[in-house]
Order: C-alpha cells, then structure tokens, then sequence
C-alpha cells in the first residue's frame, strides 16, 4: 500500500510499428483474416494488408501467428482509484464506462487526453440520480423541474452520460429523459422497465439499460417461472436498447454467499483499493457472508434463471454489452470482464457473439464505433493479441499476450509491470479524499 502516484515509473512503449504474422478476428463477419500485417502510427490504424507493408524507420513485432481482437469494452464498473483502470488495461479492457461517475473521473479522462496517464480509456456517466433518497455519491431529483436542472448540470460538467436509478420516479424521470433528449447527452438506466406509470416508449433513446437481475425482480417479480420469460422479453425487446446483463456481479454474490471466507481469500490480492474493500467487507460483503443456505439455494437457482433470460434476449436479437460491474463486492476489475464474457458464453451465447457484446455493440452503443470495436484502417489503435483463435476458444482471454492503446504497444513484459505496479500501490490517501471531498 502506498500514497505515490500509481505511474509515476514509466513504460516503454512502441508507437510506430508493424506488426507482421498476424490473424485478424472480424467481428462483423466473424471470419478471421489470416497471416495479415497491420501498422500503426499516431495512434491510428494507417494500414492492413495481407502483404508486406514497407515503412522506412519503423519497429516490426512479429505476431508469431496470434489472433488480432479489437480490444475489449467494458460497460458498468465502479472505481475511484487509478489503478483500477490500469489493472483492466493490463487485462485487454481498453475502454471501460464508470457507471457512478465523480469530477475526478473528469480530471482522470483530461489527463488520458493530454497522454499523461496510461490505462483503459473513460466514458463517465453522472453520479447516480435517485428520487426522494440521497446516498453518498449521488445525486437527487424529486420533481421534474430538478431532474432537468441535474441533466443540464451534468451538461456542462463534461459527462458523458447520466444513470438513472431505478428509484426515479415517473416525473422525474420523463422529465429527464426529456431534456436530456433536447441537450444532446445519454441516459443509461438501472432496471431494464419504466418506473409506474411511463410507458415502455419512454426508454426508446437510453444508451443502455442495466441488469437482467432487474429483469427478474422488477418484471417477473421475483417469479422462477419461466414460462414468463418471453413475455418479459418481447417488452423489453420493443424498447430497441441494449442490454447490460452484470451476470459476473450476480455470480460473485452468489460464490460468497455459497464458500464464503474462502472464497473472499481466494480472490487476487490488490485488485480492489484497500480502502474499498474495508468498506465492503462491513456493508455488502458481510451480508452475503452472512447466508443461510436456504439464501445460497436461492442465489444458485437465481443465477441459473438469470442466465435463461440472457439467452432468450439472445435469441431475441436484443442487443447484448459485456458489462461486470466490476469494483462492487470485490469483483477484480479486468478480471471480472473476462469472467462476464465466460458467463454470458454459459449461458447460451456464442463466442462470436460475446465478443460483440464486448467490441461493436459496446461501440455502437457508446456512439464510437468511428474509433472502437472492430480493426480496421482509420480506427483507433485498440486491440489486444491472443495466442490462440477466441472464436473457437474464448478462455485464450485468460492471457493477453499484447495490447496496443491508442496506438502504444504493450507486450507481456509491459503489461506485468502496469499490473504489477496497480496492485502494489494503491493510492489509498487520495482515493479516501475523491471519496469524502464529492
């Protein structure tokens, strides 16, 4: 544990090369362009050619026959310390969206842009926004008049989105939606239905709506019956949004509930700021370590049923995000992406299509899809190299060999040291101040 600035050592990194013997993963077809070069330079993709590329003064990296994917999104973490973001990079998770968004989050994403700091890149939505309760971090609109002024706040903040809890009501939320609409900025809501008395309509232009969990206890209300499933889904579906499973923090509560302390000590050591994983550990934590067994069969017959509803949205063509939820009850982030891509494959989807839910859908959903989510000449420098084909194999995720950011090639030594230096020096001073101080 330690106060110093997280990367105040530097990496060094390629940023004009070509990488030659490479497998490029297509993740719109989802056929794979084989022994294929591409190069990189200012950060963007300049060429791809399935013939030899000739620059003058450039770094050649051999592939060694890997498999190019664009570099994974993230869409629902929670973190206030640095390393959180540079612990998921070191993972393949180059873009992650925070989903409990503070102003240092802001200053964070300023300094990205200024190429002072390396790690997964930001989309930061508001602080949540609840109706008639104020919990920390957060914001509160009990009328639609206040619900407009936060949405024209978080306007001229800088966020990049504003999440709605599930605890808005109608209003408030209608109102919101409203302005939001009218100044041009996202709403992702948590609870994929509309509080009493909007109409499902509403939802129609939300980037995003969280938790299939909600899927089951607000629309089903807490019924197992799943003969309701498809009744649930065609409201759903006529929304046309993309939805956010968060199976991983469902599994995560359900492995603590179910093993308990050895399950908590089981999971890797620095990847979860100290401070935070003190707090959890008294508050929600606790509480599952805390279940009777009657409560650990309920968990494992819930997660099984969250999975069914998955795959019906699945099948239904409702756009899917990779989403981990990945900060809250110790859920490892960078880890905990890879182990919602793994879920998802579990419960039914193909491997093509989880890794859409983690690259084009993301981008699409985010409106970058000019930058992120597919290789391709034009774009963002963002993949990762894997040895192996993830569309036969998807736990090659487990060990990234490379990842470029933004152009800047990490190989395995690089990403070791970025990990390594994340888990080891936590700046548990400054994240205790962006805790109290917002």
């Amino acid at each position: 544990m330690s106060c110093a600035n997280t990367q105040s050592y530097a990496i060094s990194v390629e940023k004009r090369y070509i990488l030659q013997n490479v497998n490029i993963v297509d993740v719109v077809t989802g056929d794979v362009k084989k022994a294929h070069q591409v190069y990189v330079e200012d950060g963007i993709i300049q060429q791809i050619s399935a013939s030899n590329i000739q620059k003058p003064r450039v770094q050649i990296i051999d592939a060694k026959g890997g498999f190019l994917l664009p570099g994974l999104i993230d869409m629902h973490v929670h973190a206030y310390d640095k390393s959180a973001f540079e612990l998921a990079l070191s993972h393949g998770v180059t873009h992650v969206r925070i989903m409990n968004g503070i102003p240092n989050h802001l200053h964070w994403k300023q300094q990205q842009k200024e190429g002072s700091w390396l790690a997964s890149s930001l989309t930061v939505s508001t602080p949540i926004v609840h109706s008639r309760i104020e919990p920390p971090l957060s914001w509160t609109a009990n009328n639609g008049e206040e619900a407009r002024r936060l949405v024209q706040k978080a306007k001229a903040l800088g966020y990049d989105l504003i999440k709605a809890y599930g605890s808005m009501d109608k209003a408030s939320l209608s109102a919101m939606i409203d302005e939001a609409n009218a100044l041009n900025i996202p709403i992702a809501k948590h609870g994929p239905h509309p509080p009493t008395g909007l109409s499902w309509e509403a939802l129609a232009n939300m980037q995003s709506l969280e938790h299939v969990e909600d899927i089951y206890q607000g629309i089903l209300g807490h019924s197992h019956d799943e003969t309701l499933i498809p009744s649930a889904i065609e409201k759903v579906s006529q929304v046309g949004v993309p939805i956010t499973p968060t199976l991983n923090i469902f599994w995560q509560l359900t492995k603590i509930s179910e093993f308990k302390n050895a399950f908590v000590d089981s999971l890797p050591a620095g990847y979860i700021s100290p401070f935070i994983a003190f707090y959890q550990k008294q508050n929600q934590v606790k509480r599952w370590l805390n279940s009777q067994d009657e409560m650990v069969a309920y968990n494992i017959k819930t997660l099984s049923f969250l999975k069914k509803i998955t795959n019906q949205l699945a099948l239904s063509n409702v756009p899917l995000l990779v989403g981990s939820d990945a900060g809250v009850l110790l859920s490892p982030h960078g880890l905990a992406t890879i182990n919602e891509m793994m879920l998802l494959q579990s419960a039914g989807l193909s491997n093509i299509e989880v890794i859409r839910a983690a690259t084009i859908n993301a981008a699409n959903a985010l409106a970058l899809d000019s930058k992120l989510g597919v290789i391709d000449e034009g774009l963002q420098a963002d993949f990762i190299l894997l040895e192996d084909n993830p569309l036969q194999d998807l736990t090659t995720l487990n060990n990234v060999i490379a990842v470029s950011k933004e152009g800047k090639w990490l190989g395995k030594e690089q990403l070791l040291a970025l990990r390594e230096n994340a888990r080891n020096n936590h700046n548990v001073f400054s994240e205790m101040w962006t805790l109290f101080s917002n």
